[in-house]
């Protein structure tokens, strides 16, 4: 949870830097760099146009693995999984 909402915050600061709005969150407020002070925040976002390519992967991706945790989920309450005797 916490990293979705560092990425997200990350993301809304970057997205601020190119609309002129050059106040970040509170985390690039609190931590504006990236890998100690080699790398800033603003320097290490993506462009905007990789963003929703990036979004739809990760939603997939969520499609496909969310039903097949689910379904093992299932199968080892139901004692399915156990090696047969």
């Amino acid at each position: 949870m916490l990293v979705a909402a560092l990425a997200a915050d990350v993301f809304l600061t970057a997205e601020a830097s190119r609309c002129g709005d050059d106040r970040p969150g509170l985390g690039g407020r609190q931590y504006p760099y990236l890998l100690g002070t080699h790398l800033p925040i603003a320097a290490a976002a993506a462009r905007f146009p990789r963003c929703p390519p990036l979004t739809v992967v990760a939603a997939a991706a969520l499609v496909l693995v969310a039903p097949s945790m689910g379904l093992l989920f299932v199968l080892q309450q139901r004692g399915r999984l156990d090696k047969a005797s």
